[in-house]
Parts: structure tokens; sequence; C-alpha cells
């Protein structure tokens, strides 16, 4: 069996992203700062290459919709009382969905890497 590689980007919702900039920026800056970011980071794997199995979770539908106009496989994250269950349980989520597919090997890229090429 040959090794199958499979990324995982996990988002968290978009008006959750970047808390830490509140005092520097208002909701509406922040959403578009991590989309910005995480369109970079779904464009830069599209083009490497490198993953035979691409997935984006999140609990986020506005979010696995963007997934899928980079090619990658949008994933619901598992919600506890309507809350997503976090960035740690989300990867193991994606990883056993990943395995279940085939994968051999993950990748886990956060979606906030501006630096990524």
């Amino acid at each position: 069996m040959s090794d199958r590689l499979a990324v995982i980007v996990p988002m968290k919702p978009l008006t959750l992203a970047k808390q830490r900039l509140r005092p520097a920026l208002d909701e509406a800056a922040r959403v578009a700062l991590a989309r910005r970011m995480l369109e970079h980071v779904l464009a830069t794997v599209q083009a490497s290459g490198v993953a035979d199995l691409a997935l984006l979770i999140s609990a986020d539908a506005g979010v696995r919709d963007l997934a899928q106009a980079f090619g990658f496989r949008p994933l619901a994250e598992s919600t506890l009382d309507a809350a997503p269950v976090g960035y740690n349980e989300a990867v193991r989520q994606a990883i056993r969905w990943a395995r279940g597919q085939g994968a051999t090997t993950a990748l886990v890229l956060p979606a906030d890497l501006p630096h990524l090429v």
C-alpha cells in the first residue's frame, strides 16, 4: 500500500477568529483578515499538489463552502451544545475521517499561515 497524504486545515467560524485583535480591529475587519489568510493557505496547498486528500474541518458552513471552491473536502465539525468542539477534537475528527478514506499520513496546517509558500 502506498502512502496517501491528507492535508487537514481546521478553521473555527470566521466570526470567532482573531479575537485577540479585538482592541485593534472591528468584527468585519477580523472576519476579512481571517478569510484572506484561510484563502491563502487553501490556495497554496491546492497549487502545491502535495495532498492526496485535502480536507477542511469547520463548524462554519460558509467556510466549508469556501473550501470546496479550492478543491478541499469540507467536513462539518461536531458540536457540543451548538458550540464547536474545539481545535484538538476537530483535528482528531478529521484524522479519523481521513484514515477511513485511506490516508496513511496527515499534515495539519493552521488556517493562518501568512508566509506559507
